[in-house]
Formats: structure tokens, sequence, C-alpha cells
């Protein structure tokens, strides 16, 4: 695989003195509609440093070339490329114009899975809906040509007509951000999967699993979303890197050891309400986050709960307690940093919106 095949942005000779320097290349520099498909832009989380993250890449990839913080990779079994930007160490973004269908799915989103260390940025519906809601504020013109909106009959987002359905609403039309507000405000729906406009401008569109397409231009706007993502991220990271496993940990008798798991927290204003309790499970499953259930304690007495998840991919499972107003993670051998995210992301859109993520000392 030479540079040149694989170089679709014609990118990798060139020098950029940063990640919006790179951004504003391909903005003002690549006609982006000559590409075989779309240009998509995914962001990631990373537990790695910068060394460890390369070496760990070149598992599931070939480095074809490095420039500075742009490398630029091949992924053989689908025989397509990627770059990725390591101006921030903690949160690389990768570049790519494969399909969302397979292409992706069985390359990046294959390698973010099996590395414990890594995690897929994703957009839980209340996130988008804050992105939404960014998106508004900054340009007037704005329409959203086409929308996916779900609602989960056990959320607590009001709702005018017949709350208690599950529902999932597809809309394609130019009046679809007055639509999207008249469905949230009757149906009580938050989109999954969202496009803006500005005619003359740029279009693009964001999906849950955290890919963001660019259908005839907009990456700054674009990367302006993951980096507001990114902020509200960052926080939530620290917090967890302060839990801790050890499958060796101390015992009380000598020559015994046992696990030891300390956990991170996510606070709440108050003691989960009953009937997230009585809906945990429900919403799990419905989810797309990829856990299953496969323990759960209520104590709606005392507004509280006990319960086991296990993620689908690698079947590794992380215990989930109430302590008052806080949520307690657990992490286990299997437990990696995506599988927390997932869990806050869980949370967020099904408990208490924006959340607080704590040490607990």
């Amino acid at each position: 695989m030479s540079s040149t095949e694989a170089d679709f942005l014609n990118a990798i000779d060139r020098s950029f003195s940063s990640r919006a320097d790179f951004i504003s290349y391909i903005q003002s520099e690549v006609n982006l509609n000559k590409l075989d498909n779309k240009l998509s832009l995914i962001g990631s989380v990373s537990d790695h440093n910068r060394e460890t993250f390369i070496d760990r890449l070149s598992n599931h990839f070939k480095l074809v070339n490095q420039n500075d913080d742009l490398l630029l990779l091949w992924a053989s079994d689908e025989r397509v490329p990627y770059y990725v930007h390591l101006e921030d160490n903690e949160f690389p973004i990768f570049f790519t114009a494969a399909n969302k269908t397979d292409e992706i799915p069985d390359t990046l989103v294959e390698y973010l899975k099996k590395d414990h260390a890594m995690s897929r940025m994703w957009v839980g519906k209340r996130e988008m809906e804050r992105l939404r809601q960014q998106m508004v504020d900054q340009h007037r013109d704005l329409i959203i040509p086409q929308f996916t909106a779900k609602r989960s009959k056990h959320t607590d987002i009001p709702a005018k007509k017949r709350p208690e359905y599950n529902r999932t609403m597809r809309y394609w039309a130019d009046d679809g951000l007055e639509t999207y507000r008249h469905m949230k405000s009757r149906y009580g729906v938050l989109p999954t999967n969202i496009q803006f406009e500005v005619p003359g401008n740029f279009k693009f569109q964001i999906t849950q699993d955290g890919v963001f397409t660019a259908i005839d231009g907009g990456v700054d706007n674009i990367a302006s979303l993951i980096d507001q993502s990114t902020k509200r991220l960052r926080l939530v990271k620290k917090i967890i890197n302060t839990s801790d496993y050890d499958e060796n940990g101390s015992g009380f008798l000598e020559d015994v050891s046992l696990p030891y798991s300390k956990p991170w927290a996510i606070q709440l204003d108050d003691r989960p309400a009953k009937d997230d309790i009585r809906h945990f499970e429900g919403n799990v499953e419905a989810s797309n986050l990829e856990f299953s259930v496969v323990h759960f304690d209520s104590y709606l007495d005392s507004r509280g709960f006990d319960a086991e998840l296990m993620d689908r991919n690698n079947y590794g499972k992380t215990a989930i307690r109430t302590k008052e107003d806080a949520i307690r993670i657990y992490p286990r051998e299997e437990t990696g940093i995506d599988q927390s995210f997932r869990i806050y992301n869980f949370v967020d859109d099904h408990i208490e919106a924006d959340p607080e993520a704590i040490e607990v000392v």
C-alpha cells in the first residue's frame, strides 16, 4: 500500500501547525464531492499515551505514513484508509471516506471495541439535543432536512399526547426544525440521528454512534461540535480514571487474595426516582449501548438498586450500586473505558440529564 493510494485528501506530505489548520485545509482546498464516499469524522477517547496508542494501532491497521500529529492508516481487510490526528492525545479524531454501513463498523469500530483503553465518542440522545440547540443558537438560517427521534415510554421527558408509548419517528422535509420542536413538545422525543443544513453553506449529519458525516461541507462545524462534546467528556474521563480494579487485591487471610474494585460515581440531584428504578432493566435492554442486565435488585422504599451489566461484545461485567443520591460504578477485569462512558450516557439519557461524575473517596 503506497502513500499515494491511501492519501485520499492529499495531505500527508503537507505541514499543518494544528488540527484546526488541518480542518481549514480540508474545508478550503479539498473537493469533497470527488471522494468515493462522504467524508466522516469519528471522535474517540484514549487512555493510552501517544507512543502506546500508535503501537496498538498497528495491531489493527497498517501505518502508511506519519507527519507530526497526522497519521495515515490503511485497513487491509476492507481496503479503506483513515487519517487520525493526535493533537489531543486523549481524544484522537479519525477521518475517513469509508462507508458507514459496513466498512467503518468492520474496521475502526472493531478496533475501538477490542482495545480496553479506547472508547467510541458516543452521542447520547440528550447530548445530541444539546448539540442541536448549539447549532440553532449559532446559525440563524439553519434547517434540519432529516431527523430520527425516539422516546422510551419510561422516560421523564414530558409528552402531551399518549406518553405511555415507545416511539420512533423519522422525518424528511425542509421544515424539520419546526417539526422536531413540535414532536418534542407533543410526543416527548429526542434525536438519535440528525442532519443540519445552512443552504449554500454546509450540510452534515450526526448519528448516535458518534459518526459525523460531511454531506456537503461543514467540516469546521463538525470539528466544533466534537470539541464541544470533548469538553464534557474530558471531565468525565478524569473521574473514570480514579477507579481501579485489581484481580489480586488484599485479603483477610494470609496467602489469600481477593479481587478489589475501587468505584467512581455519578452524582444526582436526588435519589433515583422510583419509576427510573422500575424501568432500569427495560431501558438498558432497549438502548443502543450494547449491555445486558444479568442481575438486578431494587429497593423502592429507599429508592436504590444494585445491578450487574454484561457487555454484549466481550461479555465483561460491571457492577452498579446506588448510595443515597449517587450511582457508583465498580469496574471488573473486563471493564474498559468504553463501558464506563456507555454507563454515563445511559444515566444522562434515562435517569438525570447532564449529571456530574465524581471521585469516590
